[in-house]
């Protein structure tokens, strides 16, 4: 009687700790943001940067170290008419890679590795996105 209690009490703990696990691996694999990736490190410059054609815009680029390797975080910094910092957000995030090519369009579109996001509709790229749950199996 003991023995099957005890057995009953372990399966139920082990079920409830795989409930709670697959819990986290869905909210990782679903939910984030692309404004929850790194930051620059203090002191740390771009390594490459690109002004749009009116000057109130720069894309700078970062190459962050990640546990799957090298990845490129663009993040658009908008500058206010005393060219002080009124605007950052990340806009591109790429995993597996160490350099991008950047261009304007125009002021309000810009073309990251021929990926072309509209700024002005608040677009972005985010590698994670493209990757679908039924894809990771």
């Amino acid at each position: 009687m003991k023995s099957t209690v005890k057995f009953t009490v372990y399966y139920l703990i082990a079920f409830v700790i795989f409930i709670v696990n697959l819990g986290f691996f869905v909210g990782d694999q679903m939910f984030f943001s692309i404004n929850d990736l790194p930051k620059a490190l203090e002191g740390e410059s771009a390594s490459y940067s690109a002004f749009s054609p009116d000057l109130k815009k720069v894309a700078e680029c970062y190459t962050v170290n990640t546990p799957e390797g090298s990845a490129v975080r663009v993040e658009l910094v908008t500058y206010d008419d005393n060219v002080n910092v009124a605007d950052r957000k990340n806009i591109y995030w790429e995993v597996g890679k160490e350099t991008v090519i950047i261009g304007w369009v125009d002021s309000n579109t810009i073309t990251i590795d021929s990926k072309t996001l509209d700024l002005s509709r608040n677009q972005t790229y985010d590698c994670r996105k493209m990757a679908s749950f039924g894809q990771i199996w």
